[in-house]
């Protein structure tokens, strides 16, 4: 089962149940998917709907920082719990030890330098692409290059 046909059962369900707050965050995820479809011009692969779900997560990561400074702790919880429910779709991941592996290990291979954090980041990002968050990546890249 795809993550696309997933994400419409678990509507159906949520529809079933009358589970507003569900049936809410599942429509907008339906809605983004449905428009990446349209820019696409074809089927989404689950490295297609992963992205999309990552770019939800994003977006409402943005807007908790920005309720949070106007003193809107409800919106910022309400906007917590839509991001708990898209996780559920990601695949799992990768810790700050495996993270720090990858790392040292591009470090290493690419001989790099204090200055080197932008080749670095590429190597890394490109290994993890989607595994990791690339603020943690960003962090461990700082961190190993001193």
């Amino acid at each position: 089962m795809t993550i696309q046909t997933q994400i419409e059962a678990d509507l159906n369900r949520a529809l079933k149940e009358k589970n507003e707050f569900n049936c809410s965050v599942l429509r907008m995820i339906k809605s983004a998917l449905h428009n990446k479809e349209i820019e696409k011009k074809s089927k989404l692969k689950d490295e297609d709907v992963f992205e999309v779900l990552r770019h939800e997560i994003k977006s409402r990561k943005d807007s908790i920082i920005d309720y949070e400074k106007a003193k809107r702790s409800e919106l910022a919880e309400k906007e917590k719990k839509e991001i708990a429910l898209i996780e559920k779709y990601l695949p799992a991941m990768l810790g700050e030890n495996e993270i720090k592996k990858i790392v040292l290990e591009a470090i290493k291979q690419l001989n790099a330098g204090p200055k080197d954090f932008g080749k670095v980041m590429g190597q890394v990002m490109e290994k993890l692409k989607g595994k990791a968050d690339g603020n943690i990546v960003s962090q461990i890249v700082k961190q190993n290059l001193k």
